[in-house]
Parts: structure tokens; C-alpha cells; sequence
């Protein structure tokens, strides 16, 4: 499963990271939720974002980390 947060709709409130602080956590520069890690995620996941940001797709076995954002 490949986690995913959309920053469009993210509102920063923490849920995610605080249900599953192993595959969550902020975004330093915008304040947002991102997914640091893949593993063990579950399609219910996603229900615990109260807008909907979340979605929780299904990946490839060379997808089961999230690259970190290098951009800067």
C-alpha cells in the first residue's frame, strides 16, 4: 500500500500523525502532514484524516518506502 496526503487539502491537524505517527509526520516547511514511511499501511488510514487528504493506494514492491522530498 503506498500512502499518500494531499497538500491541497490537508489542513494541518495533526490526526495522521497522531494515529500513525510511524507513517506520518509534518512537513517542515508548509506545516502540512506528509507520509514518511509505507509499511504496514492499511486502506482505513485514510479515514482517520477529517477532510479526506489521505488516500491509500495499491503499490509496487519496489514502492514500500517513501523517498524523502529533496527539492528544496
Amino acid at each position: 500500500m503506498e500512502l499518500k496526503v494531499d497538500e491541497t487539502i490537508c489542513m494541518g491537524c495533526g490526526a495522521c500523525v497522531s494515529a500513525f505517527p510511524e507513517n506520518f509526520d509534518f512537513n517542515g516547511e508548509t506545516g502540512l502532514s506528509h507520509a514518511i514511511s509505507n509499511e504496514n499501511a492499511t486502506p482505513d488510514m485514510a479515514d482517520v484524516c477529517p477532510v479526506g487528504a489521505i488516500t491509500v493506494e495499491e503499490a509496487t514492491p519496489a514502492e514500500t518506502e517513501v523517498e524523502e522530498d529533496t527539492a528544496a
